[in-house]
């Protein structure tokens, strides 16, 4: 959607978001198919630097350009619209709401499938270190694009006629560039658009169509098929679950936020399994499963079994908290992990001394 979103704005409408998400699907099967993850990992390299370095400029140049700079632009709007400049709740959800989804998403970030399959892809435990330094940086990224999400509102209640030229809130940055930078400015923070949600939605999808090939197909349904037959066989669910995000897109554009926000609740009941067992070495297989089973109840009770949730969290944090609590009880009266599966795991995670 986001691909597809920058190919119609940057063809200044000429071509239509429909095309335009088409253009984007054929784009991002031919790449994972030509690319592969190490592909994946150059083009995210490429695109953070553009993206920094762009959107760190011209994120701060678009309020100067409008009023003058940062600080005029927030009277601007503290007089204008205050209602910018406060948390919304359109939803009625809550600050405990707003706060737990928050904490939930910074939790769960890790546990996606496709970082713990970039994280194997590194050639050492030096690069996973760099990475885990370097990658929240990119973080910083999202504050000039805030900022210029203020100048645009601080604009149109100023110019009512620049805010008639915005039709969707989604369009806003795009439509800054065009109105406030040179073409060639706009041109590359779009390239750097495109290639990271060509990488991002291609990383999901091969992660997606591995896992599927080798966990489901070789290790369950089919397990006479070969290393060989199993890499055909993602390359086919590369299309196929291409395909499936596809019609998601056109027929339900509005789930997005609401698919993201159940998958962060579901993938972070990983959580307390792999911190626990990575910094102690009390939980056990049985503690870690049934904190699974009680975290991923527990959401599915509060988010669609008509409960609310206390204290108005998250259902996915309620979840995960009643998860660490099963984790510890459970492990304290089940059996311990051997001494040999442990030898081997801290081997592995202290370059072959054991402790």
């Amino acid at each position: 959607m986001g691909s597809g979103m920058i190919v119609q704005l940057a063809s200044g409408g000429a071509i239509s978001w429909q095309w335009a998400v088409l253009i984007s699907f054929v784009a991002a099967v031919i790449f994972v198919y030509v690319s592969g993850l190490r592909g994946i990992g150059w083009t995210n390299f490429m695109q953070a630097i553009i993206m920094l370095v762009g959107m760190a400029s011209v994120g701060f140049l678009v309020s100067r350009n409008y009023f003058g700079g940062v600080g005029r632009m927030f009277e601007t709007l503290a007089e204008l619209r205050p209602t910018h400049l406060v948390l919304p709740d359109t939803s009625g959800n809550g600050m405990f709401w707003y706060a737990s989804t928050a904490l939930l998403s910074g939790l769960g970030f890790w546990m996606w499938p496709h970082l713990f399959a970039a994280t194997y892809s590194a050639k050492d435990e030096n690069v996973v270190r760099r990475n885990a330094v370097i990658l929240p940086l990119y973080q910083l990224a999202m504050v000039p694009v805030i900022i210029v999400g203020f100048a645009v509102a601080a604009k149109g209640a100023v110019d009512p006629s620049f805010g008639l030229k915005i039709a969707k809130p989604d369009h806003a940055m795009f439509v800054t560039l065009l109105d406030s930078t040179p073409p060639w400015v706009v041109g590359l923070l779009g390239a750097g658009g495109l290639a990271a949600s060509i990488s991002t939605s291609s990383g999901l999808i091969l992660t997606a169509a591995n896992l599927t090939a080798r966990n489901i197909m070789q290790k369950g349904l089919l397990p006479r098929m070969t290393d060989m037959q199993v890499a055909r066989a993602g390359r086919g669910l590369v299309v196929l679950y291409t395909a499936v995000a596809l019609v998601f897109a056109f027929l339900a554009p509005s789930m997005l936020v609401n698919l993201l926000i159940v998958g962060y609740s579901g993938i972070t009941q990983f959580f307390p399994g792999v911190v626990l067992g990575l910094f102690s070495e009390r939980p056990t297989k049985w503690g870690v499963i049934s904190g699974l089973v009680v975290g991923l109840s527990a959401l599915f009770m509060f988010q669609f079994g008509g409960i609310k949730a206390p204290f108005d969290l998250q259902p996915g944090f309620v979840g995960l908290i009643l998860n660490f609590a099963t984790v510890w009880v459970v492990s304290a009266f089940t059996e311990p992990v051997d001494d040999a599966r442990l030898n081997r795991f801290k081997s592995a995670l202290s370059d072959g001394e054991v402790a």
